[in-house]
């Protein structure tokens, strides 16, 4: 499509904020921007098509396993039609992708709803996300967060906590030894602090050196 980035600069932007010059995460990041990418080329030509959420922000979200680098997070993406009718069903789009996309996820809104899509989920397509189709997302007027999207965050990562039993888990030996756990565990902390800096304009870990030092300070410590 035109305008769609190629494989190696949608990959050299989803890692561009992880430190360190790993030949194999440069590697797994192209792998994983080929799938994207293909994932795009399934959607109408006029439509758009968006990775939101953790890769968006340039959270770290690939892990080293034994077997090489393995992807920690779900792969959040926006499909944008500018038709009257959905190009087809969210379950028809995933069928579709599934055999080099597994573990996506995507929301389908029509272009006019795109315009004034809130929440921290509207932030992250919006404000942060990457097009995969047209070089940069469609136009939008600017999204805001607020105090209720930063509790809903909260309150998500709390019950992912007792959901996957963190608590049980970090007693066990098997999990102490396990580097996607720790991996899993600092994921989940970097979404409660993001969920506190949200208040204050900090809505990704790359913003929150902006955030007031007596706030920063506390964060911290309750870290």
């Amino acid at each position: 499509m035109s305008g769609a980035p190629d494989a190696e600069t949608l990959a050299a932007r989803l890692i561009s904020r992880l430190p360190g010059n790993d030949t194999n995460l440069r590697l797994a990041a192209r792998n994983l921007s080929v799938a994207l990418l293909r994932a795009a080329e399934v959607i109408h030509e006029e439509d758009d098509l968006i990775v939101g959420g953790s890769l968006g922000r340039g959270e770290p979200c690939l892990y080293a396993a034994e077997t090489g680098y393995e992807l920690l997070s779900d792969v959040d993406l926006l499909l944008v039609y500018r038709s009257r009718l959905p190009p087809s069903t969210t379950a028809a789009f995933l069928s579709r992708t599934s055999s080099f996309l597994p573990n996506a996820t995507v929301v389908m809104l029509p272009s006019r709803q795109y315009l004034s899509y809130g929440t921290s989920a509207g932030y992250d397509f919006k404000e942060t996300g990457i097009s995969l189709t047209h070089g940069q997302v469609p136009a939008h007027k600017p999204t805001v967060v607020g105090a209720r999207d930063a509790a809903d965050l909260f309150i998500y990562c709390v019950f992912i906590y007792f959901w996957d039993e963190v608590g049980v888990h970090w007693a066990s030996d098997e999990s102490n030894q396990s580097v996607k756990f720790h991996y899993d565990i600092c994921r989940l902390a970097l979404k409660a602090l993001r969920s506190a800096a949200m208040l204050y304009g900090a809505s990704a870990h790359h913003d929150l050196d902006g955030l007031p030092d007596e706030l920063a300070a506390a964060i911290q410590t309750e870290l």
